[in-house]
């Protein structure tokens, strides 16, 4: 098997319609001697979804719902793709600026077999990095392993659980009987710390589907 790393990544922006496209060049080895090229486009983004929590976007953003349901199938497309993202975090998950408007997964950390596809470790991963994502979106600015760096890290490998935060806002919905209750158990299910017991992302599709079904906004 023959690991291919993404080697470039090259803004083509200048060469696109700077008020409604942006591209990002990808080069890798070939299998054989040749470059293979992939070329993808992405709207144009005027903001990225930690910018939206942090409250410095008041632009128009898709339901709650809809933006989950968005960044778990852009997940699932780049897995079906045979690469994984590696870097997913609310600074990487861009806002469209044409309408209508849609959450993109950006700024890739890239690698592809060419003999099967990418490893369920590393896929797990993405879906562990979505799950905080999901978090810090709902919450508007909040990880749900911790308010810092030195925490975070603690509540995973010491702890081996989310923080106190995420818990007790957990226990709060359930006494509410909120369709949110859904959604944070989903989100746990997609943060556990062991690898081989999180989620499958088809399955969280599926779920969300399920939660937000006539979600179209």
């Amino acid at each position: 098997m023959t690991r291919l790393r993404l080697v470039l990544i090259k803004s083509l922006a200048s060469l696109c319609d700077p008020d409604s496209l942006s591209a990002s060049i990808f080069i890798t080895p070939g299998r054989s001697t040749a470059t293979t090229i992939r070329y993808y486009i992405f709207d144009l983004a005027p903001c990225s979804l930690y910018y939206f929590c942090q409250g410095n976007y008041t632009g128009k953003i898709p339901s709650d719902g809809e933006a989950l349901k968005q960044m778990a199938k852009g997940l699932f497309y780049i897995h079906r793709q045979q690469f994984v993202h590696r870097d997913i975090k609310p600074s990487n998950i861009f806002i469209s600026k044409n309408e209508p408007v849609k959450l993109m997964l950006a700024n890739f950390s890239l690698y592809v077999d060419d003999d099967e596809p990418a490893k369920t470790f590393t896929i797990s991963s993405d879906t562990w990095a979505l799950g905080c994502a999901f978090f810090y979106f709902l919450t508007r600015g909040i990880h749900p392993f911790g308010t810092n760096s030195k925490k975070i890290r603690y509540n995973m490998l010491v702890k081996q659980r989310p923080s106190v935060e995420f818990e007790t806002r957990f226990k709060t919905l359930q006494s509410s009987n909120n369709e949110m209750v859904e959604v944070y158990q989903l989100i746990r299910d997609m943060i556990k710390v062991e690898p081989s017991k999180r989620i499958p992302l088809e399955l969280v599709i599926e779920k969300l589907e399920r939660i937000y079904p006539a979600d179209s906004s």
